[in-house]
């Protein structure tokens, strides 16, 4: 018989997803993630789905279960070769670079607000000790009008 894992796993693939299916394999919440994250892309998307069919079949005890996820795979593997070509018909090629762009546009958006809310919670802390030294000096003030000392603070805002 052929190896067909072997012939199915033909293509460039992301390493890293791939690393991550054979580790969470069969958390549903981690498998909802990778499918419907946008920063992943097809090709991950498609290995994930991929090594996910094959690590079912590899753990399955039952022959005709067996037989039933390699032809998911099967169909799965043509589905993806029929897609690919005729994506390419429609494919727009910015479209990787303008996601790219919005990803990072988003992540330096989230800089500058932190950046921001940073500088304004210092300002904040800078305000609240010019007004302890107001209130200071205003103390100050009092008492030497209490003891009929009289000195003229000119004190700007």
């Amino acid at each position: 018989m052929l190896n067909l894992p072997k012939i199915l796993n033909q293509g460039i693939y992301s390493n890293h997803i791939r690393s991550k299916s054979q580790n969470l394999i069969f958390d549903k919440k981690f498998q909802d993630k990778i499918i419907s994250s946008e920063f992943i892309s097809r090709d991950a998307k498609a290995d994930f789905t991929y090594n996910l069919l094959l690590k079912k079949m590899q753990i399955e005890k039952n022959k005709k279960i067996q037989e039933k996820i390699l032809l998911r795979i099967i169909n799965f593997k043509i589905k993806q070769k029929l897609c690919s070509s005729s994506s390419l018909l429609f494919h727009d090629p910015h479209q990787d670079q303008k996601r790219e762009k919005e990803r990072k546009l988003k992540i330096q958006n989230l800089r500058k607000a932190e950046n921001l809310k940073e500088r304004l919670r210092s300002q904040n802390q800078n305000l609240k000790k010019i007004n302890l030294i107001k209130n200071k000096i205003n103390l100050i003030k009092k008492k030497l009008k209490k003891n009929k000392l009289d000195f003229d603070f000119d004190f700007h805002n």
